[in-house]
């Protein structure tokens, strides 16, 4: 039985095996080799040697709330939930806060605080807020979640961004964030650490100008 050998260059063919647009170029030049797994082990040795992929850090957060969300005036303080495997690092912390999605944005700005400071400059945060996963890279919701407050976080995330020379933001189901939402969970147990809102009137205009 005579089998049809894939085209390396089905754009299919390489999101399945993982393999980024940006190295179509590659694929054409390994698509030369004669057997499948010849092709198979020169992209993944290729792959493997690319610097970004070999210390690509991946931090998960996440953020809850102490009360019951999305009633006005019955949040005040928020649980936030850090987890940095690659670096042995589980963070909770409660703060100030009145919503669940202020709860997301204060863990994610506080994660990026942290991978600053240690002086990493590629890393993938994950999260389960698509909310904050998409202002992350700069989109702007036209629905409830529009507003002056949530803006403002938004804008210190892009400011944080612009300090990272490699970044990602990626939204993962629930189920795969267990970690940091227990951390943001026991949060909520802790004494307050915050004595006075954060970020809201320390972005200057021109990061508004952005939008």
């Amino acid at each position: 039985m005579t089998h049809k050998m894939r085209d390396f260059n089905d754009s299919k063919f390489q999101t399945t095996i993982g393999i980024e647009p940006s190295y179509k170029q590659t694929i054409k030049d390994i698509k030369g080799k004669k057997s499948m797994a010849g092709k198979l082990r020169d992209i993944i040795d290729f792959y493997l040697e690319k610097k970004e992929y070999k210390t690509m850090i991946e931090v998960y957060t996440d953020g809850s709330t102490v009360g019951k969300n999305g009633k006005l005036g019955t949040v005040s303080e928020v649980g936030l939930g850090i987890y940095i495997p690659e670096l042995d690092v589980t963070l909770a912390k409660r703060v100030l806060g009145i919503s669940n999605n202020e709860a997301e944005f204060k863990a994610l700005i506080l994660a990026m605080e942290i991978i600053i400071e240690k002086g990493i400059d590629n890393v993938r945060f994950n999260m389960d807020s698509k909310i904050v996963c998409n202002r992350a890279y700069g989109k702007k919701p036209k629905t409830k979640y529009a507003n002056e407050r949530m803006d403002n976080f938004q804008l210190k995330v892009l400011s944080l961004r612009k300090k990272l020379k490699n970044v990602e933001f990626r939204w993962i189901p629930r189920e795969r964030n267990l970690v940091a939402d227990e951390l943001s969970n026991q949060a909520k147990a802790m004494e307050l650490e915050d004595t006075e809102e954060l970020y809201q009137d320390e972005l200057s205009q021109q990061y508004k100008a952005m939008f």
